[in-house]
């Protein structure tokens, strides 16, 4: 049994949920699921492996997965951009706007990305080409980051002290937030970057219009790997582990890959249009929203495991997972809303029921 030291049993008290996962089929590479288990949860403590059985050459996985959910980390308050450049905080608990930001420079795009930097900060970025920096609690502006020349489309945290950016300038670019300037310039892709993951303390993957997802070293700067495989602009990028990442892609389809290597070890289809977002729900489920739907996904079977149509009377935006078992959804006619994926009717909880959006969501405290 090649991988049974690859699978560890971990202690976790009192779990909140059971995932389980089933899998058949025959081993002949790299690709099979248990090079996945093994890679996905070798550094995670949230979960361990209850029960799986493995042979040689063919093999037939079950893993009883239980997932703690720690009360001290669960968030309360969700942050939502629109496309008039506007910043809402949200209650999650009473369902209300707590605070209302006027961003009204911001004349094209509106807001289209916002990201968590610590308890204290958020980022937001748009069509103008500029970085805010916003204090959560004042709710004031504290740093403005200038450099890109085109919008700029994902911001991602790294610490309280760096920001990686990616703009239709065709750059990403790291900032250096003590004193607010741009400490490297990464120039590889041809088109849009449109969207950033972190994978480790010195590498992030991009993914761009140009159907293309970029490994770089953010130490020296050096694109490590290109992700080829798209066959339109790669819309989302997750990442599951330091060798594992997922993408979402204007052609439908989801690819999970393997850092290391480049190499695509899966290809999820069941879309029936173009791909708009991905996000991470936990270490084996991602989900994924399209105009008229939004499903959950198990990366190692690549099995939808939940599905969601939307109503004739709107099209859905953006989704961002709050935590494992909720995601916040914004979309054309609805508003913004939570979805339960932990039940199994399609039990949404409206925020806001007019027909304005919000480009982009983040967690803006916990």
């Amino acid at each position: 049994m090649p991988y049974q030291t690859s699978l560890k049993r971990r202690k976790v008290n009192e779990p909140l949920c059971t995932l389980e996962y089933s899998y058949t089929g025959y081993s002949t590479s790299y690709e099979s699921p248990s090079s996945l288990v093994e890679i996905l949860f070798q550094d995670d403590s949230n979960f361990f492996v209850e029960n799986y059985s493995m042979s040689d050459r063919s093999y037939t996985l079950h893993l009883m997965l239980r997932k703690k959910l720690n009360s001290k980390r669960m968030r309360h308050t969700l942050t939502s951009g629109d496309h008039d450049g506007n910043i809402c905080m949200w209650d999650i608990a009473s369902r209300t706007c707590v605070k209302k930001i006027t961003n009204s420079d911001i004349k094209f795009g509106g807001v289209l990305s916002i990201t968590e930097i610590d308890q204290h900060r958020f980022a937001s970025s748009g069509g103008n080409g500029n970085i805010k920096i916003w204090n959560t609690q004042t709710y004031e502006l504290n740093q403005m980051l200038e450099g890109h020349s085109d919008w700029v489309r994902a911001v991602v945290a790294h610490n309280k002290n760096t920001l990686y950016s990616g703009s239709e300038d065709k750059t990403i670019k790291m900032w250096d937030l003590g004193n607010g300037t741009c400490t490297r310039t990464f120039v590889g892709h041809s088109f849009s970057i449109n969207c950033i993951a972190l994978l480790s303390r010195n590498h992030i993957v991009s993914g761009s219009s140009d159907y293309t997802l970029r490994v770089w070293n953010t130490f020296t700067g050096e694109c490590v790997k290109v992700l080829k495989g798209h066959e339109s602009a790669v819309k989302g990028v997750v990442s599951m582990s330091e060798s594992v990442v997922v993408s979402a892609s204007s052609d439908k389809t989801i690819r999970v890959w393997s850092v290391d290597t480049g190499l695509c070890l899966k290809v999820i289809e069941g879309h029936t249009h173009a791909i708009k977002g991905i996000t991470k729900l936990d270490s084996v489920r991602v989900a994924t929203c399209d105009d008229i739907s939004i499903r959950v996904w198990n990366i190692i079977t690549g099995n939808c495991i939940r599905h969601f149509s939307m109503s004739e009377t709107e099209s859905v935006c953006t989704i961002f997972a709050i935590d494992s078992i909720r995601l916040a959804v914004s979309s054309f006619g609805k508003g913004i809303s939570i979805l339960d994926v932990g039940r199994e009717d399609t039990h949404r909880t409206s925020f806001i029921e007019e027909k304005n959006f919000a480009c982009s969501f983040a967690l803006a405290a916990l």
